[in-house]
């Protein structure tokens, strides 16, 4: 029987599948996935900022039965500890767009769009694939996916060889519009939080190099914001009210770019790989990257703690946290190798607190 409280669904630290785990040099408890329980094979979360969780933290989203090919994105349903793979996908394909507050997926199988809908009540849990598009230039989306602020587009990138372009999908009569052609090396697109006709293109880089990002209006362009960030700059993701962007500079720190008035601050000075914040950026988390070790680490402009205490790489493996906050703001989650093995962890939002 899972454990719940009164409030709702069960949380990670009472839920089954989910056990203790306590960082032996801060004291910090997180809470890790039992994938073998659960049938599970190798994990990892959605990498950040991807909603992986639903707001209510019923469904949490990871990767499971990982392989140097595929990934199957499986949604985890903590009420009734069941499990749910949705659909196996390619492990270098555009990432799926979520819908937090419902549950509701699109994910790109075989040059198709699917959505897949969760039908939750108190004896039912399933999620039911209900609609399939197909369009040609889905075979060569390379990019994406992101969903807009009303919910009816859903964006990505698309390279035949030859032209990349920004696409989107109008879901309702299933059209698809062509934003942009010949736009580089762009492999980032995400709509902003509140304006479906805004779009931020970026071209990731490795931490070593610089990276570019341009924010892009339907049927009027796109501008460059390069010259508005630092020299390197990359993990990008919007302010919950679309009016800035936040950055990582793996020289300086978590940084904010105020779209409005072009001015950047840098929010906190800790050399990182990823990070992500909290919808009213009062508190940070970010991977760090110290002389081979990496940490995962968390601070609320007062006060910083190590979630995970900076740890050396095993073998070749790269550890990615991708620290990302779920359901609500009411946990941190990311993915560890702690117990040897890539799994997913959940931190209560409580053990954050200095």
């Amino acid at each position: 029987m899972t454990a719940t409280d009164e409030s709702g669904p069960a949380r990670p630290e009472t839920a089954n599948c989910f056990s203790s785990w306590i960082d032996p040099d801060s004291g910090v408890e997180s809470f890790l996935l039992e994938a073998d329980s659960l049938g599970l094979g190798p994990t990892q979360t959605v990498p950040s900022p991807l909603p992986n969780a639903t707001v209510d933290g019923r469904l949490y989203w990871v990767f499971a039965d990982v392989t140097d090919g595929s990934r199957t994105l499986t949604a985890i349903d903590l009420e009734s500890e069941t499990v749910h793979r949705v659909a196996s996908l390619d492990r270098d394909g555009p990432l799926p767009a979520i819908d937090p507050a419902t549950g509701t997926v699109h994910v790109l199988v075989d040059s198709s769009l699917e959505t897949y809908t969760p039908r939750l009540t108190d004896d039912t849990a399933r999620i039911e694939r209900t609609r399939t598009i197909d369009a040609a230039i889905l075979e060569d989306a390379v990019a994406g996916l992101t969903r807009s602020a009303n919910g009816d587009r859903i964006g990505f990138v698309a390279d035949d060889g030859e032209t990349r372009r920004v696409a989107s999908i109008y879901l309702p009569d299933s059209e698809v519009d062509i934003w942009h052609s010949d736009t580089g090396d762009c492999d980032v697109v995400r709509f902003s939080p509140t304006d479906p006709t805004v779009l931020l293109l970026a071209r990731e880089s490795p931490p070593a190099s610089s990276a570019d990002a341009w924010l892009a209006r339907e049927g009027l362009g796109s501008r460059p914001l390069g010259p508005q960030f630092p020299r390197r700059h990359r993990a990008y993701w919007w302010r919950p009210d679309g009016s800035g962007l936040w950055y990582v500079d793996p020289d300086s720190g978590v940084g904010v770019l105020d779209l409005e008035i072009g001015h950047r601050r840098t929010v906190w000075d800790v050399p990182a790989r990823t990070a992500h914040a909290t919808h009213d950026g009062a508190t940070i988390a970010a991977a760090v990257v110290s002389e081979g070790r990496t940490g995962l680490r968390v601070t609320d402009g007062t006060a910083t703690i190590d979630v995970v205490s900076p740890r050396e790489r095993r073998g070749d493996r790269t550890w990615h946290p991708h620290p990302t906050f779920l359901a609500g703001d009411s946990s941190l989650g990311y993915t560890t190798l702690v117990r040897d093995r890539p799994t997913f962890a959940v931190t209560p939002r409580a053990e954050l607190e200095p």
